[in-house]
């Protein structure tokens, strides 16, 4: 499995690349994780030249619009990786590669003539549609909506969808008074502060909401803006918890009364069955993918940036008596589920 920032970054990718090894380690399956952090010697975007370049590419944007209108991505640790990937490859021989890293690396997998799957974890874009006319084994791609757009743009790839999982063990109900001190309702925000999160929509409608704590975790370019707008709005009724460690996630989704996701064009959310899991009831931007991903585990908002809709709907939330339906939509995304997905793929391959 190759995944270029595993083991010093944890998000949606990495996430899925430790569940899905792990799990099928224990299925009996031999897998190493090829990364930068772990075995590759390409640059680091926490060291050096790699820092300057993240620093240049993804705080200006540029990475953005290439991966979706140029379909690359411009980053030199991204390159870099990848010309190591190549010289690993060669000296050590897999049976088969699965792909969680950028269009480069998958330059380099198809180069190997090894059988390979990838998998695109972004939105639709230029670099989806890029790494799929390599023709990959098997390109993975997270909705039901990507995978319509990618047969349509590339009906010679053989292609599904597979969506993330959840941990349900990790993320289950588990009541504390972990907010007793807090202004019921307790709505929580855990999204990278960014500005396509529209985090600031959801400040809007808790200071229109007139009652209620706004807990906001994580970090991003939008950290001090969003913290000195709550803070100014909402008063004491705005808590910012910074990045707080994975493992304590469940305790903060769990005991809030209310999960908001407001960003618009989402690729998925897996914030969204991290808080269903713990029985958390789900306010989203209304689309496709969130009603196929929330089902009845929560609340679809037409649009979010209408702000007294999203404030009724936020209350509409909290006063529903939802039972255990968050929890039981949530299961449909049992980590063992997906991999058993991915298995089923890798053996149609393996076994031609």
């Amino acid at each position: 499995m190759i995944c270029p920032h595993y083991g010093y970054i944890k998000r949606g990718t990495e996430v899925m690349t430790e569940y899905s090894s792990t799990i099928m380690r224990k299925r009996g399956y031999s897998v190493d994780v090829l990364s930068m952090g772990i075995n590759v010697n390409g640059l680091r975007i926490d060291k050096g030249l790699g820092k300057l370049s993240y620093k240049v590419t993804e705080l200006s944007f540029l990475t953005g619009f290439c991966r979706k209108y140029l379909g690359f991505s411009p980053s030199i640790e991204t390159i870099s990786f990848a010309l190591s990937l190549e010289t690993f490859l060669k000296k050590n021989q897999y049976d088969f590669l699965w792909t969680n890293g950028d269009c480069w690396d998958n330059i380099v997998c198809k180069k190997t003539g090894i059988p390979y799957l990838s998998f695109f974890g972004g939105g639709i874009s230029k670099m989806m549609q890029k790494e799929s006319e390599l023709l990959p084994d098997v390109f993975v791609v997270l909705t039901p909506q990507m995978l319509a757009w990618i047969k349509s743009k590339v009906p010679d790839c053989h292609s599904v969808y597979i969506p993330n999982g959840v941990d349900l063990e990790l993320f289950k109900p588990k009541k504390l008074n972990i907010f007793s001190n807090y202004e019921p309702p307790i709505v929580l925000s855990t999204s990278a502060l960014v500005e396509t999160k529209r985090i600031d929509l959801i400040i809007d409608a808790m200071e229109l909401l007139g009652k209620g704590t706004l807990i906001l975790t994580s970090d991003g370019p939008m950290r001090n803006t969003l913290i000195q707008k709550g803070t100014k709005q909402l008063k004491d009724r705005f808590v910012y918890k910074g990045v707080v460690p994975y493992d304590t996630l469940p305790d903060l989704y769990a005991n809030a009364d209310v999960f908001v996701l407001a960003s618009r064009n989402e690729p998925f959310g897996n914030v969204i069955l991290e808080s269903m899991a713990c029985n958390t009831p789900v306010v989203a931007q209304r689309d496709e993918t969130r009603e196929w991903i929330i089902g009845d585990g929560g609340v679809l908002v037409n649009d979010c940036s209408d702000i007294p809709s999203l404030t009724s709907d936020i209350e509409l939330a909290y006063k529903h008596d939802w039972k255990d339906k968050p929890r039981k939509q949530a299961e449909k995304f049992d980590w063992n589920k997906i991999v058993d997905m991915y298995i089923m793929e890798i053996k149609k391959v393996i076994e031609k």
